[in-house]
């Protein structure tokens, strides 16, 4: 016979344990966990700077505040060459810099064209494949700076982000060299390219000493006389000279306005521009010296050689009026940040 042990207590201890969990544990346990976590989104950003998955470049001056308003809506722009990527879900956009070297054949097929935009930088001159309808094919929807491409279904505008002040405590008229040209050593096959016309102005200048001095990448080796090697900060050393000669990559396109002509703005250095056909839609003509009024660049030469004090300040005031308006604001780092978080859908 077996003696059973009874107590009111024990009897009741289990149901007042349940009680307790469901009164108070459990509610403690849902506040504890809160609010599901949202899962980190991802854009991917491909590039052609030199190392293709550095994310330093997000710090880069045209990706630093988009960046930190991506990392704000909880998404990483996140720099890679694709090699090791797939589609996921928490992937939103894989967003091209132009067209990379480095892009193996079929790498873009993984991804659904859907979540493929390209901001087309660079012109066919640099790259003719970048333009080819195979290409552009692969994306939804392309950010271009060609006016003739633009349909705002497929193609749509952007502007480059090089819009700054112009430097105060500019060197005067009288202590400054007369003119300068700021270019690399590049070959194009394409018939509009302008790298051959910018070599034809060093070689214009090679029997008149001590007016012209050319800065770039890659002159080593002509033996130029006025190379003065490459520049640290380009706008302290243009600032130096009255005239800048600036033109584009490429002549003769709509819409295709870089950083060149806006560089020379800045270090107050009046441009001698060539480059997009337009460039007056976007830019007063007060501002600037046109490559394409001249016959030849003798002509140029003469005009600025023998221009005086007043008409040069004159286009200096005409460049500062120009920074300052709604109209520049086109090519401001904020415009820009509107079209590329447009873009990816996050503004």
């Amino acid at each position: 016979m077996s003696l059973v042990f009874k107590s009111p207590f024990l009897d009741n201890f289990f149901p007042m344990l349940k009680t307790i969990i469901i009164l108070f544990l459990f509610p403690l346990i849902l506040l504890n966990a809160g609010e599901p976590k949202e899962r980190k989104k991802q854009i991917d950003l491909v590039h052609s700077w030199p190392n293709p998955n550095d994310q330093g470049i997000t710090k880069f001056q045209w990706l630093a505040e988009i960046t930190k308003t991506l990392q704000e809506k909880n998404v990483r722009l996140f720099v890679t060459d694709l090699k090791n990527e797939k589609d996921k879900d928490e992937l939103t956009y894989v967003v091209l810099w132009s067209k990379p070297y480095h892009l193996k054949e079929g790498t873009l097929e993984k991804f659904p064209k859907k979540k493929l935009l390209l901001f087309a930088f660079e012109p066919p001159v640099w790259r003719k494949s970048a333009y080819e309808p195979e290409f552009l094919d692969k994306f939804k929807r392309i950010y271009t700076w060609d006016d003739d491409l633009v349909d705002n279904k497929k193609f749509f505008k952007f502007y480059y982000p090089v819009l700054q002040p112009m430097l105060k405590n500019l060197p005067s008229f009288e202590e400054k060299k007369l003119v300068t040209q700021m270019s690399s050593n590049k070959k194009s096959k394409h018939s509009q390219e302008l790298y051959k016309e910018r070599e034809s102005v060093i070689q214009f200048f090679e029997d008149k000493p001590n007016i012209f001095d050319f800065y770039g990448f890659a002159w080593e080796k002509k033996g130029y006389k006025n190379y003065r090697g490459s520049v640290e900060n380009k706008l302290e050393t243009l600032k130096n000279y009255r005239f800048n000669v600036c033109y584009e990559n490429m002549r003769d396109v709509k819409g295709y306005i870089t950083e060149k002509i806006f560089d020379s703005f800045a270090a107050g250095s009046v441009p001698i521009y060539w480059g997009a056909s337009n460039v007056t839609d976007y830019i007063p003509k007060n501002c600037f010296i046109d490559r394409r009024d001249f016959r030849d660049f003798n002509e140029v030469y003469d005009y600025i050689r023998t221009m005086d004090k007043a008409t040069y300040n004159n286009y200096l005031k005409n460049i500062q009026e120009y920074l300052q308006s709604d109209k520049a604001k086109l090519f401001s780092q904020e415009m820009f940040n509107v079209i590329f978080l447009e873009a990816v859908r996050f503004p």
